[in-house]
């Protein structure tokens, strides 16, 4: 279950792609915070069931959505004080 549930956190930048360098209407704004709340929420249901790597693995993706998009989950669920736990 944790692996599919980080295969939709993946799948979910086909759709983000489609907001990057855009400036965005209100609907297309209202559907963008829509996919931050999924990938966090989703993100804090796959770290109660993931092992160590998967949770790297969940580390690498949020740091990519945050250089790539800027979106900043990384940082709401991993700190200096808990990465190494």
């Amino acid at each position: 279950m944790a692996r599919a549930i980080l295969n939709e956190i993946e799948n979910l930048d086909l759709e983000l792609i489609h907001f990057k360098n855009r400036k965005l209407n209100e609907k297309d704004q209202e559907y963008f915070n829509y996919l931050l709340s999924k990938i966090e929420r989703l993100s804090k249901e796959f770290l109660k069931n993931c092992s160590k790597k998967q949770r790297y693995d969940l580390e690498d993706i949020l740091k990519r959505y945050f250089f790539e998009y800027g979106i900043e989950t990384y940082f709401k669920l991993f700190s200096i004080n808990n990465i190494a736990s």
